[in-house]
This record gives structure tokens, sequence and C-alpha cells, in this order.
């Protein structure tokens, strides 16, 4: 019992030590076998543990067979170390923080894991990698051996370390698979790893150490990409000479790859899945095989080389994607425009397309050119998002709209079927329209900004046309719905014409000072046109053909203008300062409710009055003809002076119903009164012009006061005046005044 329970207490005391301290275990070689696990072959005669470094000097160069799991903190094979390590089949090797370190000597993988806690460093001798997975948490460096990879996977996990060969350091399968989300993996500047077989880039991102130099991946395998990888600033070339595949796990938000250079001299890359990159995407050369993949493009980043792509999503919030000038990015499958701007170069939609309220639009050309069916779908609003450039040119197929389509670029048809549907187009910047084409509702709403009707071009409005801001210039917009004018919209030189087969509102929420219309033609073949609101223009306005409702709208005319065409308004006010409105010869504008002159002066044609008239003193006259023609009562009131405001020539001719004149009338133009009852009340009608009176009747209070001209009083007409007749400047010549009131005579008046 005694010599039992010493021989035990022995043990420990020997076996305590050996697991306590941590120790550097160095080979010996004086074990009878080449066995890792023989303790002889151990300069402490221990095998080495967890806590120890297995160290390889000259002090044994005999080789080594790990034979049995291995799991220590560090592997260190110094110089002077000639033999080989070989890691027996099925046998696993664990090295620790203390890293694994080689300067000369052979290392020889097996088949199972070999995991680096730490760093690999290979300064020299030769490390022939398993066939399995050979794990790096730390850096890895090959700065003057030979590293073999033995048809294994190298995996890079942890975080923060430096990856560093010669000029080219190659792989069979990479795998970047950092067990902490974010982790950082840096390949040296103009360091370039090739990979044979399968890249797998699973979490973490790839740098390079320096900018502008380069860090490079070379994929001449497949690759795949996991929605939790996150990019870097290095880049990964797809160069393999044979076919490849890329495939993706991402999806339109989380997933992110360094910069992509495919750059294939033979072979075929195949795209799959969805692949989501914030970096630069590079085609250089090679056949690209998209089939129903997804590209989702989510950085401020720069597309180089013309390529086509199968689905393709633009989803930075606010960023800029930058083609090249000479790229074309064809795109077979579905463009989803969510968020950011694309800047250069084209675009070519061959399939759907989508836009979001959040899309910001941008410079390059988006050619929507497919030969089927495609759908261009909008989330926008009238306010918010915008499109790059735009060119339908399909030869053959239609092109549906559907939705609210939002841009501030051009617009351009050019050829293929399209169907509106019940689909918005909003336009909303400084751009073209160009090439006849017809959509269905659309809206004009860019502040203070001019569309372009491009001379020739016809853009046909099924539905409602709404003019919100901005002013339409040159070419026609051809109204075949209702319309809607804001008082904000602000006119421009182009025409709108009003062509609907059917019944047309056309409404104004103008004022008297704010709004205005692009040239207006009403020319409908039939159905009905009614005015509702008050509607401004200052461009010319013209009827032609239809029925015209005016209802008890209000047009308001405030620039100079023609008006072509007879026809019958509600009310009218003419307010343009110092304006000439000029209706055509042989145009009778007939207003049936009130007709204010404010403003400028009327040549030409005819102005019908069939309701109340308002004189402003800032009214100028004209050459036109002021008929005061209405079967009811009307009334006609001036504020005019003795020395300001005018009228056209008068020509009241009234089948029934009585004319009141109310306030101070001016005109410097003829005054003809033909037929209807005249009720002067105490009203004032001041001639001050070169100017024929015709038509007996009877007036309240006159004054003559136009400087050395000449009022003509036809012959056998009577002017009876029942209040004060004031004669101040100019002469009468022929016919009667009858004064019946008060006389003045001025020194100025010159008799006649």
């Amino acid at each position: 019992m005694h010599a039992h329970l010493a021989a035990a207490l022995t043990a420990a005391v020997v076996l305590i030590p050996s697991h306590a301290h941590a120790a550097t275990r160095t080979w010996s070689g004086g074990g009878a076998t080449n066995n890792w696990s023989d303790t002889g072959n151990w300069s402490t005669g221990v095998v080495p543990g967890a806590a120890d470094v297995a160290t390889f000097n000259a002090t044994s160069a005999k080789n080594a067979t790990i034979n049995v799991n291995a799991s220590v903190a560090g592997i260190a094979i110094n110089a002077g170390y000639t033999g080989t390590i070989t890691q027996a089949a099925g046998i696993t090797v664990t090295v620790g923080a203390s890293n694994f370190v080689q300067a000369t000597g052979t290392f020889s993988g097996g088949n199972a894991a070999i995991t680096v806690n730490g760093t690999f460093t290979l300064s020299g001798g030769l490390f022939i990698s398993t066939t399995s997975t050979l794990s790096v948490s730390g850096g890895f460096t090959d700065s003057a051996g030979a590293f073999t990879h033995n048809s294994g996977t190298v995996q890079f996990t942890g975080n923060a370390a430096t990856i560093t060969g010669g000029a080219v350091e190659t792989f069979n399968h990479l795998s970047f698979a950092p067990t902490t989300a974010g982790a950082v993996k840096t390949v040296a500047s103009n360091q370039t790893l090739v990979v044979l077989g399968t890249l797998t880039l699973t979490e973490g991102s790839i740098n390079q150490t320096t900018v502008p130099a380069t860090g490079t991946v070379a994929a001449r395998g497949n690759i795949t990409q996991a929605s939790t990888f996150d990019g870097g600033t290095g880049t990964v070339v797809i160069d393999g000479s044979g076919a490849q595949t890329f495939t993706g796990s991402a999806t339109a938000t989380v997933g992110a790859l360094p910069a992509v250079e495919i750059n294939k001299g033979s072979g075929t890359l195949a795209l799959a899945g969805t692949i989501r990159t914030a970096k630069n995407w590079t085609y250089t050369a090679g056949t690209l095989d998209a089939a129903t993949s997804t590209v989702v493009f989510a950085g401020t980043l720069a597309i180089t080389g013309s390529a086509t792509l199968a689905n393709v999503v633009v989803n930075g919030v606010g960023l800029t994607y930058t083609l090249a000038s000479t790229t074309t990015l064809t795109i077979t499958g579905t463009l989803t425009l969510t968020d950011g701007f694309l800047n250069g170069g084209t675009v070519e939609a061959q399939g759907d397309i989508t836009q979001a309220s959040t899309f910001d639009g941008g410079t390059t050309a988006l050619l929507i050119d497919g030969n089927t069916t495609q759908t261009f779908t909008g989330s926008a609003t009238t306010t918010v998002g915008a499109l790059p450039t735009v060119t339908i040119a399909k030869s053959a197929g239609t092109l549906a709209l559907v939705g609210t389509i939002r841009t501030a670029r051009s617009w351009t048809y050019t050829s293929g079927t399209l169907d509106p549907g019940t689909s918005t187009v909003v336009f909303a910047g400084t751009l073209s329209i160009t090439g006849s084409h017809t959509l269905a509702n659309v809206i004009f709403n860019g502040t203070n900004v001019t569309y372009t009707v491009a001379s020739g071009t016809t853009l046909t409005a099924t539905g409602t046309l709404t003019l919100t801001d901005g002013s339409v210039n040159t070419g026609t917009v051809a109204a075949q719905g209702d319309i809607t004018q804001a008082s904000t919209f602000d006119g421009g030189t182009g025409t709108l014409l009003l062509n609907g087969v059917a019944a047309q509102s056309f409404t104004g929420s103008a004022t008297t000072g704010a709004g205005s219309l692009p040239n207006v033609n009403v020319n409908k073949p039939t159905g009905t046109l009614t005015l509702a609101g008050t509607l401004r223009t200052t461009s010319s306005w013209t009827y032609t053909s239809g029925a015209l409702d005016p209802g008890t709208s209000t047009v308001v005319f405030a620039g100079t203008l023609a008006i072509t065409g007879s026809h019958t308004l509600a009310n009218v006010i003419l307010n343009g300062a110092n304006v000439t409105y000029t209706v055509a010869s042989g145009t009778t504008l007939t207003v049936t409710g009130t007709l204010a002159l404010t403003d400028g002066s009327v040549n030409s044609g005819t102005v019908a009055a069939q309701g109340d008239i308002t004189q402003a003193s800032t009214f100028d006259g004209g050459t036109g003809t002021l008929l005061i023609d209405g079967a009811a009562a009307q009334t006609f009131t001036g504020s005019a002076t003795n020395t300001v405001g005018a009228l056209p020539n008068i020509d009241i001719n009234k089948p029934s119903g009585t004319l009141t004149l109310v306030g101070t009338l001016r005109t410097a133009k003829n005054w003809t009164y033909t037929a209807g009852t005249l009720d002067p009340g105490t009203s004032t009608v001041v001639f001050a012009g070169t100017l024929a009176i015709t038509g007996s009747h009877t007036l309240a209070n006159v004054i003559f006061n136009g400087a050395n001209v000449t009022y003509t009083v036809a012959s056998g007409t009577t002017l009876t005046v029942t209040g004060t007749l004031a004669l101040t400047d100019g002469s009468v010549n022929t016919g009667t005044v009858e004064a019946q009131g008060d006389i003045t005579q001025a020194s100025t008046f010159d008799g006649g």
C-alpha cells in the first residue's frame, strides 16, 4: 500500500507542472518513432499541449508525423530545421494565439482541418496545405516561402488582418468567413490572390492597404456572395479561362462587394441569384450569361464597359451611379429604379421598368427598346420622383405605362406601340418632349421651368391635362380630356389644342393677375367643351369649331394676343398692362356675363357685350368695336376720369332690355347708338378724341375734352344732354347737341 501511494504521489508531482505552465516544447527527435505523440521526440519529454509552442529548429532535422489531434498555442518551424512535418490522415491541427510561423523545412498537410487562431507566417520553406480547410483568423503572410494549396480550402476568419505574399499567391478554394460581423481583411498593396476554385464571400470586407494601389482577388472559378458580406475597397477580378458561375444570395438592401472587374479571355461567366454591390462594376471582356439573375447597385460607384445583365436594381439613398460615356448597360429583365442618380452613358431597358418616388433621375440616357411587351410602372407623385433622359424606340411589341411616372429630364418618343392605359406622366423640369405620341394623364408641374415640345411634335393627352407650373414652348399639346389650369402656370409659346371628340371640361383656378396659358385652339369635331372657374392667358386664343359651354366661367386676357373665331364666353376680363388684344377681322367675341375692360386696348373685330360692362381708368381703348346688344338689362359702369381711360368704338344696339350707364365713361373712339332703351342715370360720358357720334339718344352729363380734336355728330343725329354739358376742348361738327341742363364753356373749346 505504501509503495503504491508513493508511486501515485510521484506521478502527480511529475504531471502537475507539465499542464500548469506554458512552455516551448522543442522537437529533439530522440524518440523511437517519428510520431508527434512520442514523448521521446520532445526536449522536455512532454508532448506540446494547448498552452505550449511546438518548436522545430536545428536541434533535430528528423521528420515528424502529427499522428494525433494536436492543439497547441503555436507552431514555430525555425531556421535550421530541414525535415518534413506531416499531418497524418484524419488528424486535425489547431494552433492558438501564439501563431503559426515557418521559416524553413516542409510542412505537409493531410486531409483534415488545420485551424490557426492567430497569424500564419511563411518566410521560408515549403507549406503544403491540407486537402480539407486551412482556417486563419489573423494575418496571412507568405514573404519568401512556397505555399501549395493542395486542392484544399483556405478560410480567412477573424478581424483586422492583412494578407501578404509575393506578387501572386495562388489558392484553390478561398473563403472570407470571419466569425465577427463586419470584420476586415486587407489584401496588401499590389498583391493578387489567385483563386482557382471557388471564392466564397460570406462575411466581412476585403480592403486594400493604400489608395490607389490595388489589393486584388483574381477569381478563376466560381464565386458566391452572401447577404452578410460587406464589400470593401479591394478588387475582385473575374478572369478565369473556363466556365464560371457568380452566385449571390444578397437582397435589394443587404450584401456588398468590393470593386468587380469581369475580364475573361475565354469561357462564360454565368450570373445567378441576387448580387449586390456598392463599389465599381467593370466589364472588360468575356461572354456573360445573366440568365434570370439580379444585380443591385447600391453605392456611389462607376459602371464601365458595355454588357448585358438580366434584372437590375438601382437602390442607393441619394447616391450617384456613373456610367462611362461610351458604356451601354443592356437590361433584358426588369430595371428597378428605387433611389439615387444615374449619370452618363446609356441604360438600355429591354424588359419592364419600375420607378419609385425616391429615385432622383440623372443625365443617363434611358433607352426603352425591347422588341416584346414591356411595362413601365411608376409610383412617383406630382412632386417627388425623377427619371434620367427617356427615349422610347421600340421596333416591336407594346410599351404599357402604369401608375405615376415623373421626370425632370427630356422625354423622346421615336417609335413603337405605346399603351398609356390610365397612367399619369408628370413633367417637372426644364426639358424637351420630342416625337408625336399619346399619353393618358399629363401633369406639367415644374416651378418656373420650360417644357419645349419640339417643332412638329404633338403630345396628345387622352385623360386629364393638368397645367400646374412652368411654360410650354413650341409644338402642340392636344388635350382630348379635361384640362385644369393653376394660377402658377406660366403659359408659353406652344399650342394647347382642345380637340377631344367627347365632352371636356376646362377648369381654371387662375386670378386676374396670375396664371397664363400657351396659345389655345378650340377645335372639337364633336362633344361639348365646358369652361369652369377662371382661365387666364397672355397668348393667343383661337376658336375653330365645336360646341362651347362657357357656364359662369371667367376668361382673363392679359397679354398682347390675338382672339380668332366667333364664339361665346361668359365673363371676360381684359387686363394686360398697355397690351393690345387683336380680335381678328370678321371675329365676334360674344360675352354673356360681365365684360371688364381693365387695361390694354382692343383692335379690329368685335366684342359683343350681352351682360354688364365695366371700364377702368387704365383701359386704353383700341380700334375694335364694342357692341352692346344684350336682350336683357345691362349696366355699363365706368371709373374713368376727365383725362384717363379710353374705349374702343361703341355700338349700342339692344333688341330689348335697358342699358343703364353708371359712373364716368371716357372714349376717344366712335360712339354709336343704333337701338334700345338707354338709361343714362347720373353718369358722365367724356368724349376725348377725334370721333363720330351717331344715332339720336340721351345722355346725362357730357364732357367734350380732347385737345384740338373734332367731334362729328352725324347729320340728323341729336345728342340730348339732360345734365351738365361741359365744352372743355375740341370742336363739334355737324348734327345737334341738345343741352337740357347746365352748360360750361372753357377758353380752350374750339367751337365747330
